[in-house]
């Protein structure tokens, strides 16, 4: 794997890790703010970054032996609607500008594992950052907390499911064995 790729790997991995790390203190914040089904929507966005994570790691673990990897960053803790605004931005953030530029890298580098991890991650991105919205704009409008329903995780992809799992996984085709209930 080129040092360009590796480095795309590596940032998109502490991204994750951190949005991981974000998401469930975010939850715990929203929990003692006495919203529980946001605090299960945050849960959920923390093991969908977590599983990008893990993936990213092991890509670069395998394909050029070793994982260096460094972050410097910050983040706020606010009210929880602030967080899951801030969350949705960030999520918009990475998957329409980050994760094409490094999979067009990747692409360009003849990277084809690289290139579909992080074009998947931008998939998954754009649908964390929808279904945030979504939750943002009903709890602007109720002025209460709006009902979340049973949440799903793909345990290959990270991809998110409210209420219903289908027979394979819309992002990455992986059968219903597949998913994590989130609790």
């Amino acid at each position: 794997m080129r040092e360009a790729t590796a480095k795309c790997l590596r940032d998109c991995f502490c991204v994750n890790s951190l949005a991981h790390v974000r998401y469930l203190l975010y939850a715990q914040k929203a929990k003692e703010e006495r919203f529980p089904g946001i605090a299960h929507l945050f849960r959920a966005l923390a093991l969908s970054r977590y599983t990008r994570a893990s993936e990213q790691y092991q890509l670069v673990n395998e394909l050029i032996g070793t994982h260096n990897a460094a972050a410097e960053t910050f983040f706020t803790y606010a009210r929880t609607i602030d967080n899951m605004e801030r969350a949705r931005d960030a999520e918009t953030a990475d998957a329409n500008n980050m994760l094409p530029a490094y999979a067009a890298l990747a692409e360009s580098q003849g990277e084809e594992a690289a290139a579909r991890s992080l074009k998947r991650s931008a998939i998954i991105g754009r649908r964390r950052a929808a279904l945030l919205d979504e939750v943002v704009q009903k709890t602007k409008q109720m002025a209460e907390e709006p009902k979340i329903g049973g949440l799903y995780v793909c345990r290959a992809c990270g991809h998110i499911l409210v209420e219903t799992v289908p027979e394979a996984c819309p992002v990455c085709s992986d059968e219903r064995a597949g998913f994590i209930a989130v609790t």
